[in-house]
C-alpha cells in the first residue's frame, strides 16, 4: 500500500511537471511570435508625431470657443503607416496620442494603407506558417528551444534592421560633416530626421545618443558673395542627395550663379526653390533638366520675367508660382496655360490684368491677383 500510494504521487509530479513544461513551450514560442507581431503592427499603425510647434490661435486652420486670437498653441504633426504612411494628421490646440485616429485634419492615403494590411498580413501568415510546420514535423521537446529556422528567421531581421539603421547614421554623419561646413562659411542649413521609419515609430526622432539627422534646407547666409555657389559645392552642397529646399532669398545670385550651382549636380531633388528678392531672370530655367521634381518656386519681387515663367512652367511638376510683385505680363498666363501640374499662381502685384486670368480659372488653377482678392 505504502508502495502504491509512492508511485502515484511520482506519477502526479512527473503528470505536473510535463504539464508545466508544455506551457513553458506553448508561450515560449507562442509568446516569441506574438511580441514580433506585435512590434510590427506597432510600427505599422500606431501614430508618431513627427513635428510640432507654437502657432497664434487666431492664424489657425480651426476656431476653438474660449480662446482669444493672440492666444498660443501647440500645432503637432503626425503620421500612421509603416513601411508606407496611410495617414498624416494635423492636429492643432489639442494634444493627440498615437492611436486617435480621427483627431485634426486628415490626408488619408487608401493604397498606402492596403500596402501596410498585406505586407503585415504576410509577416503573420509566414510566422504562423512556420509555427505550424514546425509543430507538425518536430518531435516533443521537454523544454523551450528555438528551431534552426526560427534562429535564422531572427538573425535575418536583426541584420535587416541592423544594417537599415547602420545605413541611416552613415548619412547622418556625412551630411552632418557637410552642415557644418557649409555653416562656417556663413551660410543656414536645418535638419531632419533619416533614419528608419520603424526606428522612430519606437525611439523617437531627436536622440542624443544616435543623430540621425540630414540636411533638408540650405539657406544662402547673409553676406554671401557672387562665388558662393563654388565655395558650397567644394563644401559639399552637392553632396546632399536628399536637399528638398533651397533658399537664395536676398541675396546676389542671378541667373548665371544659380546655372553654375544647378550645374554641380545631374539630378537635385529639391521640391522648393526659394528666390525672392533676387536678380533672378528665370534664364537660368530654361533647358534645365535637374530640377525634375521642383514643386514650388518661390519668386516674389525679383526679377522674373515673361521667358523666366515660360522656362519655368516647363519644369515637369511645378504646382506652385509666386511671381507676387515682378514685372511679368499677361504672356505669363500664356505660358501658364502649357504647365502641366499648375495648380496656383500668384500674380499679385504684377502687370497681368483680371481678364487674363479667367482663362487659367477656368482650366482649375488658383490664381491670386491682388492683396484682397484670391480666385
Amino acid at each position: 500500500m505504502v508502495e502504491r500510494d509512492a508511485d502515484d504521487a511520482s506519477d502526479l509530479t512527473l503528470t505536473a511537471t510535463a504539464g508545466w513544461r508544455t506551457w513553458q513551450i506553448f508561450v515560449g514560442q507562442w509568446g516569441l511570435s506574438t511580441i514580433i507581431i506585435l512590434a510590427f503592427a506597432w510600427a505599422g499603425f500606431a501614430g508618431e508625431r513627427i513635428d510640432a510647434w507654437m502657432c497664434n490661435v487666431g492664424g489657425m486652420m480651426g476656431s476653438y470657443e474660449g480662446f482669444a486670437d493672440n492666444d498660443f498653441a501647440v500645432v503637432e504633426i503626425w503620421q500612421h503607416g509603416w513601411p508606407f504612411v496611410f495617414l498624416e494628421r494635423h492636429v492643432e490646440f489639442y494634444p493627440s496620442n498615437p492611436f486617435a485616429v480621427w483627431h485634426g485634419f486628415l490626408a488619408f492615403r487608401w493604397l498606402a494603407l492596403v500596402g501596410d494590411l498585406l505586407i503585415l498580413g504576410a509577416i503573420v501568415g509566414l510566422d504562423v506558417a512556420m509555427r505550424l510546420m514546425q509543430a507538425k514535423v518536430a518531435a516533443p521537446r521537454k523544454s523551450f528551444s528555438l528551431s534552426l529556422r526560427m534562429l535564422f528567421v531572427l538573425v535575418s531581421l536583426v541584420c535587416l534592421a541592423a544594417g537599415s539603421l547602420g545605413a541611416s547614421y552613415a548619412r547622418s554623419q556625412r551630411e552632418r560633416g557637410i552642415g557644418a561646413r557649409l555653416e562656417q562659411l556663413g551660410h543656414h542649413v536645418e535638419y531632419e530626421y533619416v533614419g528608419p521609419i520603424w526606428f522612430s515609430r519606437f525611439f523617437g526622432r531627436d536622440l542624443a545618443w544616435l543623430p540621425l539627422q540630414g540636411v533638408k534646407e540650405f539657406s544662402v547666409g547673409a553676406n554671401a558673395t557672387t562665388d558662393w555657389p563654388e565655395e558650397t559645392l567644394l563644401a559639399g552642397l552637392g553632396d546632399l542627395a536628399e536637399l528638398r529646399c533651397l533658399n537664395l532669398g536676398n541675396s546676389p545670385t542671378d541667373d548665371e550663379g544659380l546655372r553654375r550651382l544647378l550645374a554641380g549636380r545631374r539630378q537635385w531633388s529639391l521640391q522648393e526653390l526659394h528666390f525672392y528678392e533676387t536678380p533672378i531672370s528665370g534664364s537660368a530655367f530654361e533647358n534645365c533638366k535637374s530640377l525634375s521634381q521642383l514643386r514650388h518656386a518661390n519668386g516674389w519681387g525679383s526679377k522674373l520675367n515673361d521667358e523666366g515663367v515660360a522656362a519655368l512652367v516647363k519644369l515637369p511638376n511645378v504646382e506652385w508660382i509666386n511671381a507676387k510683385g515682378t514685372d511679368i505680363t499677361n504672356q505669363a498666363v500664356d505660358s501658364a496655360l502649357e504647365a502641366p501640374r499648375l495648380q496656383d499662381f500668384d500674380f499679385d502685384e504684377t502687370n497681368v490684368d483680371r481678364a487674363s486670368l479667367q482663362r487659367l480659372i477656368d482650366k482649375g488653377i488658383g490664381c491670386r491677383y491682388s492683396t484682397d482678392t484670391a480666385y
